[in-house]
């Protein structure tokens, strides 16, 4: 079985969180264990649907920055997994960082916007694309500002 960690910020009724709703539902659950790091302690809309996932609340980084960073190193380093999945913009390098320390061998960023905020994602970008194995994004768009278009013409981003 192939155990695979997502990681975001809420599993609410936000676009991404569909998008995995749907993978979730459509996925061979013999083959591949989806588990989910939120950075929120309520439940959101779309847990209620998932079964057979563990669902882990950690600490966001607003709240506490040492737990969140803590307790995310946790479940990485306990869960054994395959594969660390982030959908979380420029926040990616703390699970990403863990992750290839655990020696996770598959690290996934993945962008889901097609536009760049500040100045802090463009230093953190060129990190993310270290630390991380895949690069996945939604669209065209989003691959090149997040990874650049150099990544996107050799085929380092996959678009979802």
């Amino acid at each position: 079985m192939i155990r695979i960690l997502h990681i975001l910020k809420e599993l609410d009724a936000g676009g991404v969180e569909r998008m995995l709703s749907n993978y979730y539902a459509h996925v061979n659950q013999e083959e591949y264990r989806f588990d989910f790091i939120v950075f929120s302690d309520h439940e959101g809309m779309i847990e209620k649907t998932i079964k057979n996932s563990t669902i882990h609340h950690v600490t966001a980084k607003e709240v506490n920055a040492k737990r969140h960073i803590k307790e995310i190193n946790q479940v990485i380093k306990e869960g054994h997994y395959d594969i660390v999945h982030t959908h979380i913009d420029k926040m990616a390098i703390i699970p990403l960082l863990s992750a290839r320390w655990h020696k996770v061998p598959g690290r996934f960023a993945h962008s889901h916007m097609a536009v760049q905020k500040g100045i802090q994602e463009k230093l953190t970008y060129p990190v993310i694309k270290a630390l991380s194995t895949d690069l996945c994004a939604c669209g065209i768009d989003a691959g090149t500002i997040r990874f650049g278009a150099k990544a996107y013409r050799e085929n380092k981003t996959t678009v979802i």
